[in-house]
């Protein structure tokens, strides 16, 4: 339990991960937060609430108070270095919430810097939203890692995989026309066929 009247800013300020891992959970992190914003901090490493916050996000990515404390950020390399971990690291649905409440957040802010990841968030969410729609019949994994394949030649490669186990074109095609918009269905499907000749043999 964190014991802020008495707390140690000094053995925080020098291991503010470790600390956090050990100490911090949904119940106190809001406290911790809010009392280190009250506390003048004379040092080389200056840690703020916006930091504890995405730290705290990052190395507990399903607390039950996500939405509250990403709400409670505002630097923005804080939001935006938690924003790049989170889109990669939970489930589909989860994902799509996250973007969607990050969106209405920016929006919210009359500020450029924060407005620049509009963009991304919006073109990430649509791809999430055309991936989910397939959860029926992907696993998680296969659809994370075509939610997250940028380089051409690997999105060509993992196609071929998951037709080669599905056996089901339709996707190619879908996926291609919706969001893989350089891939070459001749090249994936040579693909394919060398996976299946292979398995053949």
């Amino acid at each position: 339990m964190i014991v802020y009247l008495d707390f140690d800013y000094k053995l925080f300020l020098s291991k503010p991960e470790s600390f956090i891992e050990k100490y911090a959970n949904d119940s106190n992190i809001i406290n911790l937060g809010l009392a280190l914003d009250q506390v003048k901090i004379s040092s080389s490493a200056i840690i703020t609430s916006s930091w504890i916050y995405s730290y705290y996000l990052r190395y507990n990515p399903s607390s039950s108070i996500l939405f509250d404390l990403i709400n409670r950020i505002t630097s923005f390399e804080d939001f935006r270095s938690l924003l790049n971990h989170l889109i990669t690291s939970l489930s589909i649905s989860k994902r799509i919430q996250i973007i969607q409440f990050s969106l209405k957040l920016i929006h919210s802010k009359d500020d450029e810097q924060w407005k620049s990841l509009d963009e991304f968030l919006n073109k990430h969410l649509s791809r999430l939203e055309i991936l989910s729609k397939l959860s029926s019949d992907y696993s998680q994994d296969e659809l994370n890692q075509l939610d997250q394949c940028e380089d051409i030649e690997e999105q060509e490669e993992l196609l071929s995989d998951i037709l080669s186990k599905h056996g089901q074109f339709y996707l190619i095609i879908y996926l291609k026309n919706r969001i893989f918009n350089e891939i070459s269905i001749h090249r994936t499907l040579q693909l394919t066929i060398e996976k299946i000749s292979q398995n053949i043999k």
